[in-house]
């Protein structure tokens, strides 16, 4: 990704020119300094001062943070930790196969993924044998180690931003979507409203020969990642609202992290369980949505600078 194309590296340099702060980047854009009074403000990627390095670490190991808020009674979804044949020694693991066929098993299906990936990359939905054998050998081949969670049918996807325990943005990310006709295909109706037909963006298990009968909702991916084609929806019913930013303040409280973005599942159940906590306050799609969007992400931005002690 180049400079331009990040949204964080625009905003910041807005800030800083507002603000009057002398402002530069390094490491092709990943890294910007930001200079006051003499002193030095970094941000790295999309993490800020705001946070200590084990808060960071800790958000960034699923495996870990998943132990840590069961431990507390936080309802979380369960990260099942993996290592490598070749890394087993680090942690004296036994028979990691039979325990992921053990987890298949009692789950019934289960999501697979890197133990600090991001973006939706890297993650398998696995329903048998096979497909479990070419997900492990797949995240194996570049990766350390992996977490493997039981699937959830998810309702809503919800992403709670938080400052100093303050819930400074909630939204939904819908999944694409669409209804039928009785006349066109999936794969029609997928070209027609998002003028291509993208497979990487979708769910492969689809028949897209399917024609779907009149005002049938049919998602087209079960990821809720905004990089992945999902769209960002301002949650504004205030008893959700408050339903959230209680589980996810009980989250970072516990992690003892300051400036985070906190995702919490629905469930087709109605259960409400906290899905990953992020540390780096990433607002890249969210940003792109619109110029309104782009202010909010502004916004949020600059507080965490000034309420950190920053400016």
């Amino acid at each position: 990704m180049n400079v331009s194309d990040r949204q964080i590296v625009k905003i910041i340099k807005e800030i800083c020119e507002e603000e009057n702060i002398s402002f530069k980047i390094y490491s092709h854009g990943w890294v910007m300094q930001l200079e006051l009074n003499s002193r030095y403000i970094y941000i790295f990627g999309y993490k800020f001062q705001n946070n200590n390095s084990s808060a960071h670490l800790i958000c960034e190991d699923k495996a870990a943070l998943s132990e840590i808020l069961e431990s507390h009674n936080i309802p979380v979804v369960k990260h099942h930790f993996f290592v490598s044949p070749a890394n087993r020694r680090y942690i004296g693991a036994g028979d990691c196969w039979s325990e992921m066929i053990n987890l298949l098993d009692k789950y019934g299906v289960i999501v697979c993924k890197r133990n600090e990936g991001t973006g939706g990359n890297g993650v398998f939905k696995v329903e048998n044998k096979l497909e479990l054998e070419v997900a492990v050998d797949s995240l194996f081949r570049t990766d350390r180690n992996l977490v493997i969670s039981p699937y959830h049918d998810i309702e809503f996807e919800y992403r709670i931003i938080l400052l100093n325990n303050k819930a400074e943005l909630i939204y939904s990310k819908e999944r694409m979507f669409v209804e039928g006709n009785g006349i066109d295909t999936l794969y029609e109706l997928t070209a027609k409203k998002y003028g291509h037909f993208n497979i990487d963006k979708y769910n492969d298990k689809l028949d897209y020969r399917l024609v779907l009968e009149k005002d049938i909702k049919y998602n087209l991916t079960w990821k809720h990642n905004l990089g992945k084609g999902a769209e960002p929806v301002i949650l504004n019913d205030e008893k959700e609202r408050a339903i959230l930013t209680k589980i996810a303040v009980s989250a970072v409280s516990v992690v003892g992290i300051n400036f985070a973005s906190v995702d919490i599942i629905k469930t087709s159940k109605g259960d409400y369980l906290i899905l990953e906590i992020n540390s780096g306050i990433m607002m890249e799609q969210f940003a792109k949505h619109s110029e309104e969007y782009y202010q909010i992400a502004k916004k949020i931005y600059k507080k965490a600078l000034i309420k950190g002690e920053n400016i």
